[in-house]
């Protein structure tokens, strides 16, 4: 099962939609940067950071919200992508939108789930370490990104994206792949893989990975453009198995209902 790729109809609409994003942002991260107040809690504040992608001369942006901008209702984002990196005018690496517990909003509201949702619903197993989003460019350049920064850097003592992509690297070879295979993939299907590096040896968290265990957990294919628009778990793990990622168990339900009666059930206590 390949990645299916955007209709060119709808690909060319998503790439003038990444235009005016970038410029959108673009002008707030300006209109900030000459503002009087200096405070990082000012409402709908924009921050661009520009870092060089490791080994190369290419430059990528990163931009980033206030985490309460999320929850505001004065406050309209241009995007609710969390790690989002562009290339002059296209989106070159894409996460995850902004999430939020059920209920926290009145969008994840159970009612709202109900209405405004279908299924499958997909249930994933949690792994417990640092988000990394990888993704290519033509010429097979590899790009691995922690939530808003890539390359090397000198202001921090743990380089999450550098110690991932070493991991990556380190893997596609025992599988006789390379990175340009992997960034190629990635930049001809026009996606971001996202995964959980999860590595004691690196970083400890609560769950123990070492020996074996320790590796890029993969949970997620989005599609680099301005829409959350993920693939479903199954092309996810197709893909990973085929360029040595760590496999992220699931469960798929047709209902609302069947999810929450799931997940009810998990989270109850066993008393001893």
């Amino acid at each position: 099962m390949s990645i299916p790729k955007l209709p060119l109809d709808e690909l060319e609409r998503c790439k003038e939609e990444a235009k005016i994003l970038i410029q959108t942002m673009e002008e707030k991260a300006n209109n900030k940067s000459k503002s009087k107040s200096k405070s990082k809690k000012e409402a709908g504040r924009v921050k661009k950071t520009s870092n060089k992608v490791a080994h190369t001369d290419i430059t990528i942006d990163s931009w980033k919200f206030n985490e309460w901008d999320y929850f505001s209702k004065k406050v309209v984002l241009p995007t609710f992508a969390r790690g989002l990196f562009t290339h002059k005018d296209e989106i070159v690496v894409r996460g995850y939108d902004k999430f939020f517990n059920v209920n926290e909003t009145p969008s994840t509201s159970k009612k709202a789930l109900y209405h405004d949702t279908t299924g499958p619903y997909e249930v994933t197993v949690k792994t417990n370490g640092c988000i990394v989003l990888i993704s290519g460019f033509a010429d097979g350049t590899l790009v691995v990104c922690s939530k808003h920064s890539t390359g090397l850097r000198n202001d921090v003592s743990r380089n999450h994206s550098m110690s991932a992509q070493f991991a990556i690297e380190e893997n596609l070879k025992k599988i006789g792949l390379t990175a340009k295979d992997l960034a190629l993939a990635l930049y001809e299907s026009n996606v971001t893989a996202l995964g959980e590096f999860c590595d004691d040896s690196f970083e400890e968290h609560l769950i123990e990975y070492k020996g074996d265990s320790a590796g890029v957990y993969l949970h997620g294919l989005n599609y680099n453009i301005p829409e959350f628009k993920s693939l479903p778990f199954s092309i996810v793990n197709e893909f990973g198995e085929k360029f040595g990622f760590k496999r992220t168990d699931y469960l798929k339900f047709n209902t609302v209902d069947e999810t929450f009666g799931f997940l009810e059930e998990a989270a109850k206590t066993v008393q001893v």
